[in-house]
């Protein structure tokens, strides 16, 4: 017969605090006040403040009974407060896996045990053995608590499994919810553990996946590339276009033009046809723009 385990501490039960009357309850019994039939609430409520006196009470009666009023309306803000022993519960779900894997064992032990003594064989044993070892691990898989024993050496107590140890074992239980393959009532160590997990790791993908997309959509040219800024040029006409392109400052902006015609600018005697005539018109305009402002001279004097 195997020795009995020792059973950890009972965990406190959740209890919450109305934000009226400040009288607890445990929740299993009642979530409404039975003083003054407020429900138990999550949401935060507007702080009820008192409004400006002109004049302060001069009996030393009528002020206490002032500030009795203000601390009672002042405490009247929400949420209701809470308490739950998350300690005390994650050890009692440990234990609790533990006896159930163990009663487990022991009737698949019983089932087969017939079976099992017929066969003498090594191979059998040996069999028997790592399947016993396999669900050993298999119960302390998702165990947050193991027993110690104490300084004595007497007995045994319960005590949490260092920090490194619980992230892994979370991350395990965590992957069981993912899949579905959970009981509430044997793996969940407080109130929707298993939705707050499945939740946690829904935005972990979400953001996991937010970060892959902005790498997708990033610049071409990697990390410390940048754009090539180019000069503005001038505008080419039409004949600077043909012999080569020339801009206003005389120098070359497209290749293939003769050499020689893209020494100099190009001037507009150079454009050929009715360069000559236009000099001439020019110089007829600025001859007789001079006569008449002889004339104005002369006509002064």
């Amino acid at each position: 017969m195997p020795t009995p385990r020792p059973r950890p501490l009972t965990p406190t039960p959740w209890r919450w605090q109305c934000h009226r009357c400040r009288t607890w309850y445990a929740l299993s019994c009642t979530r409404r006040c039975l003083e003054c039939s407020h429900t138990f609430c999550q949401e935060e409520h507007p702080t009820a403040t008192a409004l400006p006196t002109t004049t302060s009470p001069s009996s030393p009666r009528l002020r206490r009974q002032s500030l009795a009023r203000r601390s009672r309306k002042s405490r009247r803000s929400g949420p209701c407060d809470s308490e739950f022993d998350f300690e005390g519960w994650a050890a009692l779900g440990s234990w609790r896996r533990m006896a159930v894997t163990s009663a487990a064992l022991r009737r698949r032990g019983r089932a087969h045990g017939d079976a099992r003594r017929q066969k003498k064989d090594d191979h059998r044993g040996q069999g028997r053995g790592d399947e016993r070892s396999r669900t050993e691990s298999e119960r302390e898989a998702y165990m947050t608590w193991k027993l110690a024993t104490t300084t004595g050496g007497s007995k045994e107590a319960w005590s949490p499994l260092p920090q490194e140890d619980q992230a892994d074992v979370l991350r395990r239980k965590e992957k069981l919810y993912a899949r579905g393959g959970h009981d509430c009532s044997l793996h969940c160590d407080w109130p929707n553990e298993c939705g707050h997990a499945i939740y946690a790791a829904k935005e972990r993908e979400a953001q996991a996946e937010a970060v892959r997309r902005d790498g997708e959509l990033s610049p071409a040219w990697g990390e410390g590339g940048g754009f090539e800024i180019f000069e503005d040029q001038d505008a080419v006409s039409p004949i600077d276009e043909e012999d080569g392109g020339g801009d206003a400052h005389g120098q070359v902006t497209r290749a293939g033009a003769d050499v020689e015609s893209l020494e100099t600018p190009l001037s507009p005697r150079s454009w050929g046809g009715d360069g000559d005539a236009e000099e001439e018109d020019d110089a007829t305009e600025l001859s007789a723009a001079r006569t008449v402002q002889q004339m104005k001279a002369s006509e002064l004097q």
